[in-house]
């Protein structure tokens, strides 16, 4: 049973997702720039920073950063992160960035106990990416809690994830889940996925769902001090 988020235990309470189209002649410096997000981890509140190449996108990059509250995110936001950004030289290394704030409603507890647990095992990232009807939107997140987080923490492989709404913008969700390796999540999509569509009827729940599997790059991984 998905139970809600509490911000212990190395729970984040807010989720930054960051997504960055890059250019194939500007993948190399692009990623060496992400590498070189380090001063993070000494940053109050930071629960950790993690992302990849789409596997479905190859010129989309993209990144989850954890913190602890939205507080010490904007503490952050007007105290270090223009300084890491000119430290890093990375804006000159993308066509165009999306950014986006989650607040997790329900934790996805799988072979590990949350994300921030998950981080130095997990090989991929499965991004859900949920516009709901307006109309549909109860039935949508009732589904949710009645079927798929509960199936999807019994999914071999699957570590940890979050259910969560998107600030600012009305019935969008994300599922977010980190994987133990590629092959753990094709076996879910194989032999799970299409009972759970089936089950909860999520076609008439959705206007739009965008999806992307995130090879996650171990240097691009950041954890709190």
């Amino acid at each position: 049973m998905a139970v809600f988020a509490s911000g212990f235990g190395g729970y984040a309470m807010l989720l930054k997702w960051i997504m960055c189209r890059v250019s194939e002649q500007l993948e190399v410096p692009f990623s060496a720039s992400q590498s070189k997000w380090r001063q993070l981890s000494k940053v109050p509140g930071f629960l950790g920073q993690f992302g990849g190449w789409n596997l479905k996108s190859n010129e989309e990059a993209c990144i989850v950063a954890m913190w602890q509250d939205e507080n010490h995110y904007k503490q952050f936001m007007r105290q270090q992160h223009d300084k890491i950004v000119r430290h890093n030289d990375q804006m000159n290394t993308y066509e165009s960035i999306d950014v986006s704030l989650l607040t997790p409603t329900y934790d996805m507890p799988g072979c590990r106990e949350s994300m921030a647990a998950s981080l130095q095992e997990a090989c991929a990232l499965r991004i859900a990416d949920c516009f709901v009807k307006p109309e549909r939107e109860a039935h949508f997140v009732e589904m949710q809690q009645e079927i798929w987080i509960p199936s999807m923490c019994k999914a071999e492989g699957m570590l940890a994830g979050v259910f969560s709404k998107v600030e600012h913008e009305p019935s969008r969700y994300m599922v977010t889940t980190l994987w133990k390796s590629m092959e753990a999540h094709e076996e879910y999509a194989e032999k799970m996925l299409p009972e759970l569509r089936k089950n909860s009827k999520v076609s008439e729940d959705l206007q739009q769902i965008v999806g992307g599997i995130v090879a996650l790059n171990n240097d691009w991984l950041v954890l709190p001090n």
